[in-house]
């Protein structure tokens, strides 16, 4: 809990304060779903028995998700049951509308994020930035552009602090995909980026790559040159070896040169 929670609760503040969502039946349900689920042991976290994620295989009817999950009811769910708390960054927009392309690049959180509407006052609209390839089973349930959503989000002051989880629309059957939707802001942001940052980022890293393949080659090839240049050193350091034994040899017989001329110049005849 952070420093802002903690003075609220202190305050007597309310555990939820839930923004608009609807009819007051509705978001009377929500409300008594959210203390509920605050107060018991899924606090700040997921109900792992309500969610199971799924690898996607080749038969997954939606595209580009390959290597990724979704998500499945695990058993029957209600209408407005709260399936966790959703993780990630919250923050105006007015502070990246500053960021261009080059910023956001160097920035994988951007990559991932929608509008939260309910949050917009007169500084600007709060941002949610989801945390890609962390956090918990809500981050697999997708976005099908397609189908109806079952599963929305909610967005509400825990103690004054913003934040968002997720709850079912309507009842949802069990082994059912959970689907929400991100919302338009999510798919242009998701259009540009791939339109004008991870596609050139590919064509980047594969450029890379194949000049790190020709610097592998060019070191592997030095390596073999000087592996031929160390073996004929030591074919040549064998000869000089052999060359060496073989004078010693010859010294020891005959000795000296120079002794060998004198006692030649001896028995020369006068």
């Amino acid at each position: 809990m952070s420093d802002v929670q903690d003075q609220a609760r202190r305050q007597g503040k309310p555990l939820v304060k839930l923004l608009k969502q609807g009819s007051t039946a509705t978001e009377g349900e929500l409300r008594n779903g959210l203390e509920r689920f605050l107060r018991g042991r899924n606090a700040a976290s997921v109900d792992d028995a309500a969610i199971k994620v799924l690898p996607v295989s080749e038969d997954y009817p939606r595209e580009g998700l390959d290597g990724q999950a979704f998500a499945q009811a695990a058993t029957d769910l209600p209408r407005h049951h709260i399936l966790g708390l959703y993780t990630g960054f919250i923050e105006e927009a007015n502070d990246r509308v500053e960021l261009d392309l080059d910023a956001i690049r160097h920035k994988p959180r951007f990559h991932y994020q929608f509008t939260s509407k309910a949050f917009s006052n007169k500084h600007g609209s709060l941002i949610i930035n989801p945390l890609p390839n962390a956090g918990n089973k809500l981050i697999a349930i997708n976005d099908d552009g397609r189908s109806e959503a079952n599963v929305q989000f909610v967005e509400f002051l825990h103690y004054d602090w913003p934040t968002v989880c997720m709850a079912t629309l309507r009842p949802i059957k069990e082994s059912e995909e959970l689907l929400v939707d991100y919302g338009p802001d999510y798919w242009k942001v998701h259009h540009i980026l791939e339109e004008h940052v991870w596609v050139p980022l590919d064509k980047l890293q594969q450029q890379r790559v194949r000049e790190g393949h020709k610097l592998l080659e060019i070191v592997e090839n030095s390596k073999k040159r000087t592996g031929q240049t160390e073996a004929k050193n030591s074919e040549l350091s064998q000869q000089v070896a052999d060359l060496s034994k073989q004078v010693a040899e010859l010294k020891r017989k005959h000795g000296e040169p120079q002794n060998l001329l004198e006692k030649r110049s001896r028995k020369r005849p006068m």
